[in-house]
This record gives C-alpha cells, structure tokens and sequence, in this order.
C-alpha cells in the first residue's frame, strides 16, 4: 500500500478517517530509515474498512453517509496499489428536543430537590441544535449520573429513549432519571496502615461521617491522602449495599511506602559535566506522619549540595505543610565561587490541586572569593567582605496546571516570587528586594506537535543607594535552560578578564515546537531571547539578544534526554552551542 485516499469527505479530515480503518501505507523513508513494516493489501480487509468507515460517520450523526467501490489503482509490476475511498456524508441528525423525567420510584420518594433537577441541563452536550454523536449521549449520561452523585444520590441511574425522524434529520432525546435515596457518609474504616496512625489518615478527608455524600469529596479525599507521600497506593470505597442504604460506610485501603529508601544516579550534562546524587529517605521516624531527607549532590556546578531536612504534611491546617532545612553548598559558576551555609524554614498552602503560595526563612553565612567582585565594582571594593550574612524571608506563589509533569503538552505555569533581604530576624548584611516571574504556555500545534512558550524577568531593588547585591542573588541569562545561544551565564556584563557579572534586571523567553518522530525519538525547533542589565529596571529592546537551534528529545522514564544546538541570531559571529541535559529547557 503507497497510498490511502478519501474524496468527499467535507466535516473530517483525511488523517481522522484514516485513524478509523486497519489500511495503511508507507513511504520508501518509512520502510528503509524507519524500518516501518509495509502493509500488504488485502480484499478481506478492505471490506472491513468500509464497515468501519460506515460506523464512524454513523457514531457521529450521519446516518445517510454512504461509501461508494472503493477505487483501486494497481501498479503490477512494482507491487504497489493506491485506494481512494469515495464518500457520500449526506447530512448530519440534529438534536430536535430533549426531555427530562423522573422515574416513578424517585417521585414517590420525594427527594429529588428542584434545584438539583434544574442543574441537569446544564451538563447536557447535546442540547437543541447540536450534532448527534454516540460519544456525547455517553458523556451526558455520565454526566447526569455525576452530577447526582456529587449531590448526595450514589444509587442513581439515568436511561435514555431516542426517537429519530429521518426525512428531518432530527433527534429526541428523552431522559429517564431515578434518584435513589438520598445519603450521607457513614462510618470510615481504614485498612493497610502500620506506622501511619489511623488518626492522620482520618484528618485528610475531604469529608466528615453525617455530611451529604458527595462522590467528589471521595475522589479529592485520595488525591490528598496520596500526596502526603507516605503511601505506595490508597484507595477509597464506598460500600453501596444492594439494600441502598441512606448512610454510605466508607473503606480505606492503603498500602504504605518503606520506611527506609536510598535513592541514587549518575549522569553527565554540558554545564554540570559529571553529576552523581545520593537521596536517603526515613518515613515515620517521629510521631508517625513525619519525614527526614538526606541528599548529597556532586557536579561541576556544585561540588558541595548537602541537604537535611524534615518534613511535617499537616500543621495548623489540612492543607499546610512545614520543612525544616538545614544546607551546605558550594556553587561554582561561571561568574562566581561562593560557599553557603545555613538554614531555612519552609511553610507551604495549597490552595487547590495547582495552586499554591509559601513563605520562606532563609539564615545563611556566605564565604564569597571576592577576586570577581573587584573587577565589577572598583568604587566600593573596600566596603565588600567575603564573608557575610544574609536573613531573610522569600514570599511566593505558584499556579500549576500543566500535564505531564516531566514533558507538558497543555496547560499553564505561573509563579512569582519576592525576597527581602534586610527585613532580617537576624542582622543581614546586604538589603534588597528581588522579585521574579516565571510564566510558561503548553498547547497543541498542528497535528501531534507542542507549542510551548516562555517568559521570564525580574528585578533587583537595592533598599540603599551604596548596597551592593551579592553576585550568588543576582540574575544571569545563557545556557541550556535560557537563551541556547550562548554558554552558561555569558550574556549580559562582563568583567575585565570575561567572566559574568550578573545584573539588576531580567528579560528572557522563549517558544517551542516538539513534534513526534519515532517511537520514543521526538524533535524540536526553538526561538529564544533575552538579556541581562547591571541597572535595576533597565530593559533595552535593543539590546535583546536572539537565538534560534534544533534538537532532539528521548523520552525516558525520568524525563527526555535532551541534546539541543543552537545559534545566535544577527550578532557577531559565535560557535554553535551544543546542550545534553535531562528535562525540558521549560
């Protein structure tokens, strides 16, 4: 088979219907560099196609569509057949009125407020005027069927009756509707816990025995037991009795992680070279729900992260969490080499599954090799230590609806962030105000593709005219995760011997294309931009530097190998910057 044809076919696309048939064709580069295996004509199913071509137009409203011989155009000597599928769509079945009842049993009980019977057709899809499909009758049923359980009837049913009128193209619907009792929660059982208390798992639920039933509250009660991560899976049941019982005993079955767990891996990027990680993990190590973390880090970057915190899921409120953390690090950038002791404590409130804010208390003493900061600013070099204290808060929030986590196809990033140092608990040398932005875009682009966009700025904001920013909090822009074009860190000011000075203020994005090749094989093409300036609130367009690059992505079960080229665009000339890393640039 070298090619598959459709004529006729006006309201779906010829890539549409040939997602519907088992017939396919390839290319010479499909069988030869894809190793694609060629479909073998065959008159059987050839058959079945038009059978299924048949049954999609009629699962989507067009019922009069009919499929005419399908035209066969046969080279003999070179193997190969070409079909076209000639298409006669004919007009669609248009909802004519739709009906709502409420079954016999359902009136006698009496309660099926009206308020509830009102919302129905609010989630109805196929309303006067639409297009029949099978798929939303189903949704709409479901739907229904939803919308009681969420409002206290976990036994009730929805049926449908369907009257068509060929000569009009028309549909009625009519919807039969039995409610059940009405119910409430009743007792909470839970099974499969050792050293998480009951009691914790109890405070987690979305519900209390005695409230309404509300199918959701279930649902919401499991996301957020699982996300205390301290279950390998949990499960929440409802036991509906054939009896159908006003009072719905629910079952809690969980699974918990192991207590100890060490994690490790090694890799290599460009920026970090060789990195290795080693993760300890204690759950339940006081008081049950509570967590200690031990992570040691080594890369070129960094070659000191030691990490160790402890992590509490609940306090003050259901939704509220506190890390304790105390560090050492290392960072050895291109701009600076600077050793960080300290620590921080951490309270987070979610808000929603995607939305969330913290607030921060960082402590550090930095030990700062000050041979750069004199070549950045000679004028008040004298008034600089290399070893100094920062204290201060960091306030933020952050709306995440993106899906998946490692590679998002849709969705959206949002996240603000302000640090005060200065408003210190403990005297801090250096005060500023430093506030970011980050907002990023995922969507559908053409057929199978990815559009993802990106902008990111901030500013510095010294509180004191004479205040000097410290070169580990200022902003930086090059590299595999900002502007390709450029190394690590290389746009913006330099100093005397080349090395980045950072800068006061921040613009860079980007947008991206990612579309599928083969198998776990996908590619990328990219436009980025951006710079950094020493002066706070200083964005010269101007001086915007661009970059655009190709690149390839593996997918793997911890995010795609990355490797991406780039090149910068109408400035001087520059060698090609060649990334590998893990992860999407954003």
């Amino acid at each position: 088979m070298t090619a598959v044809k459709f004529t006729g076919n006006r309201r779906f696309s010829s890539g549409e219907l040939s997602r519907q048939i088992t017939t396919y064709s390839t290319n010479g580069f499909q069988r030869s560099i894809l190793r694609k295996e060629a479909f073998r004509f065959s008159e059987e199913i050839l058959q079945s196609d038009v059978q299924r071509l048949l049954r999609f137009y009629q699962s989507e409203g067009f019922l009069n569509a009919g499929l005419a011989e399908p035209q066969l155009k046969i080279d003999q000597p070179a193997e190969k057949v070409e079909i076209t599928f000639p298409i006669s769509e004919g007009e669609p079945q248009r909802v004519d009125s739709v009906e709502i009842r409420v079954s016999a049993d359902s009136a006698s009980a009496g309660n099926l407020p009206r308020e509830t019977l009102e919302k129905i057709p609010a989630v109805l899809t196929l309303t006067q005027g639409a297009r029949f499909r099978d798929e939303s009758l189903r949704a709409d049923q479901a739907a229904i069927i939803d919308l009681l359980n969420n409002s206290g009837y976990p036994y009730a049913k929805a049926d449908y009756e369907l009257v068509l009128r060929r000569p009009e193209n028309a549909v009625r619907i009519t919807w039969s509707i039995q409610s059940g009792p009405r119910s409430v929660f009743g007792n909470v059982t839970v099974k499969g816990n050792s050293y998480i208390s009951g009691k914790f798992i109890h405070d987690q639920l979305r519900f209390k025995p005695g409230q309404t039933y509300d199918a959701r509250a279930l649902q919401k009660s499991q996301e957020h037991i699982y996300s205390q991560g301290f279950f390998q899976f949990v499960t929440l049941k409802a036991d509906l009795a054939e009896t159908r019982s006003d009072s719905i005993p629910i079952e809690i079955q969980v699974k918990e992680a192991p207590r100890f767990t060490t994690r490790f891996g090694v890799g290599y990027g460009d920026e970090e070279k060789f990195r290795g990680f080693i993760n300890l993990r204690w759950l339940g190590y006081w008081l049950g729900a509570r967590r200690i973390t031990l992570f040691a880090k080594y890369s070129a970057l960094e070659p000191v992260n030691l990490n160790l915190s402890t992590y509490r899921p609940t306090i003050l409120t259901p939704n509220t969490s506190m890390m304790l953390s105390l560090f050492v690090l290392r960072q050895n950038e291109p701009g600076y080499d600077v050793q960080r002791i300290g620590g921080s404590i951490n309270l987070e409130q979610r808000f929603s599954n995607d939305f969330s804010g913290h607030i921060s208390y960082i402590l550090e003493k930095v030990n700062n090799d000050t041979s750069d900061i004199s070549l950045t600013t000679r004028t008040i070099e004298d008034s600089i230590d290399n070893l100094y204290n920062k204290s201060y808060p960091v306030i933020g929030i952050e709306f995440n609806n993106s899906r998946p986590f490692f590679s998002p196809r849709q969705g959206y990033y949002v996240a603000l962030n302000v640090s005060l140092p200065g408003f210190e608990i403990i005297k801090s040398t250096y005060q500023f105000t430093k506030i970011w932005i980050d907002l990023r875009r995922y969507g559908k682009f053409g057929v199978g593709s990815i559009l993802a966009i990106r902008l990111k700025s901030g500013f510095i904001f010294p509180r004191n005219t004479d205040d000097f920013v410290p070169v580990e909090e200022r902003f930086y822009s090059g590299g595999s995760n900002s502007v390709r074009g450029w190394g690590r860190s290389e746009l913006g000011p330099l100093g005397q011997d080349g090395k980045p000075l950072g800068g006061n203020s921040l613009l860079e994005g980007g947008a991206e294309v990612r579309f599928p090749i083969w198998k776990i094989l996908g590619g990328a093409v990219f436009l980025d931009f951006g710079n950094v300036w020493e002066r706070t609130f200083f964005y010269r367009l101007d001086e915007i530097r661009y970059s655009n690059g190709l690149g390839l992505r593996m997918e793997t079960p911890v995010g795609p190998i990355r490797l991406d080229v780039a090149w910068p665009i109408d400035t001087e000339k520059r060698p090609l910057q060649f990334h590998i890393s893990v992860g999407q640039a954003f």
